[in-house]
């Protein structure tokens, strides 16, 4: 299910790059191109999020959610040899925010998660100042418009994030059985495709390269999130 979520959050990013690299091809105005762009994505937004209000019923869904998961403690109590009234003796079953703030676990996930965050939100946030001043693609739009490598090179990032979250990233887990392992071969192979970008140039026999780095680069912080997601279901679970 994490998966598949960070499966679809990628999915949103490659619709508006896909949209974003048509306006870049089809009309010269930066200014006009970003406000269709945003209309676009507006509205596309309002049409998914009401088909969620009126396709979603909450409602119903908590409260087959909330029968399921008491039948399975009575089973699993029962099975334990646990009654009812030794539950009630016992205390409350859920933890409070109290309880939360003492537990160890709670914060080291939570840096993890916050900081595979910071991994994608920062490379996405300056990929495209990236493009304009250390690798010089904006020199190709000499007549005003946007160069089209400015959704280019992010695409074939988020593509890779999208195909890996969906296709490898379970047996990926499976085949580990923890979290720790995977977490280190994501922050290996995110290095293994932001490393190259030190030494790229406006050269244009070299800034190719630019491609495969963001697909690498795109298939760590992809095992990254989706891992550091699954850290939280753990620490919830």
């Amino acid at each position: 299910m994490v998966n598949n979520r960070n499966g679809f959050t990628y999915m949103a990013n490659i619709t508006v790059l896909v949209t974003a690299l048509i306006l870049f091809v089809t009309i010269p105005k930066p200014t006009v191109v970003f406000s269709v762009l945003t209309c676009t994505c507006l509205g596309i937004g309002l049409c998914t999020t009401m088909f969620y209000v009126m396709t979603i019923k909450e409602l119903p869904l908590s409260k087959i959610a909330s029968e399921i998961e008491e039948e399975r403690r009575d089973k699993i109590n029962k099975e334990l040899g646990v009654t009812k009234a030794l539950m009630k003796k016992n205390g409350k079953s859920g933890k409070q925010w109290s309880d939360w703030i003492k537990e160890g676990q709670f914060y080291i996930f939570g840096f993890v998660y916050m900081f595979a965050r910071i991994a994608l939100n920062t490379t996405a946030t300056m990929m495209p100042l990236y493009l304009a001043t250390v690798t010089g693609f904006e020199q190709k739009g000499t007549d005003g418009s946007i160069p089209p490598q400015i959704a280019l090179v992010p695409l074939c990032s988020y593509v890779c994030s999208l195909i890996f979250s969906i296709k490898f990233q379970q047996p990926l887990t499976q085949h580990f059985r923890n979290r720790l392992i995977p977490l280190v071969i994501s922050t290996l192979v995110t290095t293994t495709g932001s490393l190259p970008y030190m030494f790229l140039t406006t050269n244009a026999s070299t800034r190719w390269l630019v491609y495969p780095c963001a697909a690498v680069q795109g298939v760590g912080i992809a095992m990254m999130l989706n891992t550091g997601t699954s850290l939280i279901s753990d620490v919830i679970g």
